[in-house]
């Protein structure tokens, strides 16, 4: 184990604890020269997530909630999440209505995630898993309960208002 100098990618120098061979110990030092230091690596972190929280407030998005923390950070992944979704729907060529209107309605559901957490726990998860997650959400949201007892069935006939000369039979619940 020794403590060695090391000149970053930045021009600025910091201490490191390496441990292991010599050989692993020089590899390390190879890759520490090519990275950020510390405060810069932060400095640039803080620009990135400032950035990524500018572009989602243009596009109307909600505010995120959660710690400070979690929403600096969540911003930068929702807006890398977005754009991936963005970018894999240009390439889908020949998707049918069915296809388009369910991403449509999943894309409605993700845009108005307000949970840091949310973002942050998903941040490694396939667009196809994120998609169908919402999608189901979406469904549930648009898909209305049906009533499964004679009195449930009974009281929603009662509150059922019908004009005097419907054009359809369709029926709205509010």
């Amino acid at each position: 184990m020794a403590w060695y100098e090391v000149t970053h990618s930045c021009g600025h120098t910091e201490r490191h604890q390496l441990i292991g061979p010599h050989k692993s110990r020089k590899w390390r030092i190879s890759c520490l020269e090519g990275e950020l230091c510390q405060e810069c690596f932060k400095a640039k972190r803080a620009e990135e997530n400032a950035k990524a929280a500018e572009e989602n407030r243009e596009l109307g998005l909600p505010k995120l909630k959660g710690s400070q923390k979690q929403i600096q950070w969540a911003e930068t992944i929702r807006k890398a999440i977005l754009g991936a979704l963005e970018d894999r729907f240009r390439k889908v060529e020949g998707a049918t209505d069915e296809q388009k209107r369910e991403y449509f309605q999943a894309l409605d559901v993700l845009m108005v995630k307000e949970s840091a957490s949310w973002w942050i726990d998903h941040r490694d998860a396939s667009m196809p898993n994120v998609l169908g997650e919402c999608l189901k959400e979406a469904k549930l949201r648009i898909t209305p309960a049906i009533p499964t007892t004679d009195a449930e069935i009974e009281s929603r006939a009662e509150a059922t208002i019908r004009p005097e000369n419907p054009q359809t039979e369709t029926v709205a619940e509010f």
